[in-house]
């Protein structure tokens, strides 16, 4: 598995939002079932979703996809 430094592309950052106060900023991933505060992305990089996002679409829990691109706020 090649990581992210080495692949020689922009890397997104994207911040979990917390909606439980200032508690749920320290919980670790053990409580929230494996996610993480933070998730980096890359174009190429493997993903496996979580919950049903889009059904119709097959964007479904533990479906297994491949991000092809990421759009950027100015």
């Amino acid at each position: 598995m090649e990581s992210l430094r080495s692949i020689n592309r922009l890397v997104a950052k994207i911040i979990a939002m917390h909606t439980g106060g200032n508690e749920a900023k320290r919980v670790t991933s053990d409580v929230t079932k494996g996610l993480e505060g933070q998730l980096l992305l890359a174009k190429g990089s493997h993903i496996m979703l979580t919950a049903n996002i889009w059904t119709k679409g097959v964007l479904v829990n533990r479906a297994i996809e491949i991000v092809y691109d990421i759009l950027y706020e100015d």
